[in-house]
């Protein structure tokens, strides 16, 4: 009995586990688990468009399309850039992007 109970508790402890690590606890999406970090990816992808020489509307309008399911290499470019330039901090990088003209 004591064997069906303890995998029932890691059953259970496995789908808490995993709805928390995807955003999602009991189907409901949480929304603002992950608005900041779609932000910063936004405002990094300005900045390296920005420095390869798109103006400030290309790059506000490149960046405005990105959402949550973008290809995650893009989000590896943009946690790169962040580690690199900004010593892992997203909101001097967000900061930075704003003063270029970032509107996201």
């Amino acid at each position: 009995m004591e064997i069906i109970i303890f995998g029932l508790v890691l059953y259970v402890g496995y789908r808490l586990w995993h709805g928390l690590k995807s955003g999602n606890l009991l189907n409901i999406h949480i929304p603002f688990a992950t608005n900041r970090g779609l932000l910063a990816v936004k405002a990094a992808w300005f900045i390296i468009l920005k420095e390869d020489g798109a103006t400030t509307s290309e790059a506000n309008t490149a960046v405005a399309n990105l959402d949550e399911n973008m290809p995650t290499d893009m989000i590896f470019v943009a946690k790169d850039v962040i580690d690199m330039r900004y010593d892992g901090k997203q909101l001097p990088m967000i900061n930075d992007a704003r003063n270029r003209g970032f509107t996201g």
